[in-house]
């Protein structure tokens, strides 16, 4: 399902030094805002589908494409409103852009195949504002009381949009995202305070977070609320069990676990009395989407035939991209967010030291220097050799790297049996099962997305959180009367049929 471009691009340097493709830049200087449909955004940034209301009026350079735009947080902070764009642009420049980053850094560290194509685009202010004023009113109220889109900004990202039905074909195509997290516990425990310890050497960082996350999204949230059940049962989505590659079956069942909460259901064995409230929590994660024809659908308008979990197993074993996640998050992450705060002084309990470590923006050179350390080829042992003559800054940055491979995403795009074939005709619901050639390796199609490079001065907030989510799971266990919790290792060492 490759796509191949058959256009020869006019390329140009801008007088940012930034290498932008005129053609697009045009196409989409020609657009309206109402062609634009707001998809989604993070952090950082905001993402829109391309989706013309007239079809005479498209753009066919811009057909399957969607836009990145930066956000700026600066409404929540009234002195920024005063700065200047000569006070602003200095800022940015010591950053390392989003396109130099996948350029430059991913591309040497992650097969081509995984990672999407961009093309940078210069952008017109008047334009800009414009489709900034018609998206706001589609943005979530939470998204617009933090952060708004940059108008200021010259460029923008354009790129594939993985949920697009694709063009002269019947085949119909769906895409799953998924959200893998952590791929591992830490690797020296020696490092960890020992009231963490313990804890932090069964249970991985995304069952604890989603653990203290579901107590704290509860209706009425009070210092004696107990800790859900599924959270600490072997019924539970583990981030570990995804990235486990000594046995298929888990593999199979953490994607079976994460479209069971995708659609809010109850573990098929579990002992959890059938409370709605229990998978009301699970509503509260992220970690699986499915989108058809562009569309979100809703979890509770389809059903999910089994032998699509295996065909979507199948082709993430295929593609190597869980097992190379996984690896490069284990070169980068040797220390810990404790271990890393231990390394920058030793007041970390307070993330008070190292601070002029963490306040200048990583740079490309730094990064550079480590794309040896991430090579598939350098054994592990020579990269803990590698480790250990690295300084305070050095193992910082390494974190901070490691953080984009453990909040990225995974989009599969995979073909199904056509939707008037697999209409429940009772519930009216949609089955979806994979067509027959969906087992062809060309036929289907995974990328990684939402690579951004975590900047380094988050690393203050990340410990933060870390310590007090580790520590409020803790609290939870002693104060839980429910039967003893199932570890993250005991899940991953079991063989048993799920």
């Amino acid at each position: 399902m490759t796509t191949t471009r058959t256009r020869t691009m006019r390329m140009r340097m801008d007088n940012d030094q930034a290498l932008v493709d005129l053609d697009l830049s045009q196409a989409v200087k020609s657009t309206e805002p109402a062609d634009w449909k707001y998809i989604a955004e993070g952090a950082a940034n905001l993402i829109l589908a391309y989706h013309p209301a007239l079809l005479e009026t498209e753009e066919r350079l811009l057909r399957g494409k969607s836009l990145r735009l930066t956000k700026t947080t600066s409404r929540s902070h009234p002195e920024d409103k005063e700065k200047t764009q000569e006070q602003i642009e200095p800022a940015r420049s010591k950053q390392i852009s989003f396109f130099d980053f996948h350029h430059q850094i991913l591309s040497e560290i992650i097969s081509p195949d995984l990672l999407l194509q961009f093309d940078l685009i210069s952008l017109d202010n008047q334009w800009l504002q414009g489709l900034a004023t018609a998206v706001e009113p589609s943005r979530p109220s939470t998204k617009r009381d933090q952060s708004s889109i940059d108008t200021t900004r010259t460029h923008a990202i354009i790129m594939d949009n993985l949920a697009h039905q694709s063009d002269g074909s019947e085949q119909q195509i769906i895409s799953v995202e998924i959200k893998p997290k952590w791929a591992c516990l830490p690797h020296n425990l020696d490092l960890l305070e020992p009231s963490t310890r313990e804890t932090k050497s069964k249970f991985c960082r995304t069952c604890v977070f989603r653990a203290v996350r579901s107590v704290e999204a509860a209706q009425d949230p009070a210092a004696s609320e107990p800790l859900d059940e599924y959270y600490t049962s072997a019924h539970r989505f583990c981030a570990l069990q995804l990235f486990n590659s000594r046995h298929p079956a888990h593999l199979r069942r953490a994607l079976d676990r994460l479209c069971a909460e995708w659609q809010h259901l109850k573990p098929p064995t579990s002992t959890i009395p059938p409370d709605p409230e229990i998978s009301k929590n699970t509503q509260a994660h992220n970690n699986f989407k499915i989108f058809r024809h562009g569309v979100l659908l809703d979890p509770l308008s389809v059903e999910v035939d089994p032998e699509l979990i295996e065909v979507l197993a199948e082709t993430l074993e295929r593609s190597g991209v869980l097992r190379r996640l996984a690896e490069l998050q284990r070169r980068l992450d040797k220390l810990d967010i404790e271990g890393v705060f231990k390394e920058l002084g030793s007041k970390h309990k307070e993330g008070e030291e190292g601070a002029e470590v963490l306040e200048a923006p990583i740079g490309l050179a730094e990064l550079t220097a480590l794309i040896p350390l991430m090579s598939e080829t350098m054994a592990p042992e020579t990269v803990q050799q590698t480790l250990d003559g690295q300084s305070a800054r050095t193992k910082a940055v390494m974190y901070a790297l490691s953080m984009t491979f453990k909040d990225c995403s995974i989009f599969v795009r995979v073909p199904v049996l056509p939707s008037h074939t697999n209409l429940n005709p009772t519930t009216s619901t949609l089955l979806l099962s994979p067509a027959p050639e969906a087992r062809l390796p060309q036929r289907t199609q995974v990328k990684i997305i939402d690579l951004d490079l975590k900047p380094i001065s988050r690393l203050h907030k990340y410990f933060k959180a870390d310590r007090t989510s580790f520590s409020d799971f803790i609290t939870l266990l002693l104060r839980s009367s429910q039967s003893p919790p199932v570890t993250c290792l005991e899940l991953c060492n079991s063989t048993a049929s799920w």
